[in-house]
């Protein structure tokens, strides 16, 4: 369906409502879904696939709709039938909308924390020597150590103390370069499992690299 200049004025109104800016969204005809009418109307929030769609369902009177995002699922498709009703589908779908543009992507977030480490790996397929292992410990109980001095909650820090008594125990069975690969996911689950703040983070990688120097991480 082709929104009428008062139904267009209506979202451009809720949109402001919400605290958003019409100005973030594009509006356009597309080909119908349903086939009753030749276009449909759909909403976007640019620069993301998230959209609205007001469209037509078995006859130009009964309105369907297609959102993304939806409650629980990324594309949610509804059969409001009158306008009222499709309108509060709208405002639904923006509700929706708010709720994951204000969510951090703590997978991206992951990612770029991946990016920015620098160490160098070299490929060793040995495990540790007994003397190499203890010097291990001996960096792991030094990291805890610096990580003492940061602001950090008791609770956090006891599960960051589960996590390298965890690192120790399996340095005993597996090889340098695994244990190295193991060490960095876990170091960053833990900034993100955690909530830390952007600088936290960045001081936790400082001290991984102060602590192992060229040891293992270069």
């Amino acid at each position: 369906m082709e929104l009428l200049i008062s139904q267009k004025n209506a979202i451009f109104e809720i949109i402001e409502n919400l605290g958003l800016s019409p100005a973030q969204f594009d509006i356009k005809f597309i080909p119908s879904l349903r086939r009753i009418v030749p276009n449909a109307t759909k909403i976007e929030y640019k620069n993301s696939p998230y959209f609205f769609l007001f469209d037509t369902n078995i006859s130009i009177t009964q309105h369907f709709a297609e959102f993304c995002p939806g409650n629980e699922s990324f594309i949610q498709k509804e059969f409001p039938g009158k306008w009222d009703y499709q309108i509060g589908f709208f405002n639904v779908w923006l509700k929706n909308l708010i709720r994951e543009i204000s969510q951090e992507d703590k997978w991206q977030r992951l990612q770029n924390e991946i990016i920015k480490i620098d160490f160098d790996f070299k490929a060793d397929n040995n495990k540790f020597s007994f003397n190499e292992y203890q010097v291990l410990c001996g960096k792991l109980d030094l990291f805890l150590d610096k990580m003492n001095l940061l602001e950090i909650e008791e609770s956090d820090l006891n599960l960051l103390m589960q996590n390298i008594e965890h690192l120790k125990d399996i340095a005993k069975d597996i090889s340098k370069i695994d244990w190295k690969n193991l060490f960095i996911g876990s170091i960053v689950s833990i900034i993100i499992q955690l909530s830390l703040s952007q600088e936290t983070g960045k001081l936790i990688w400082q001290i991984c690299k102060e602590v192992f120097n060229n040891y293992l991480l270069q």
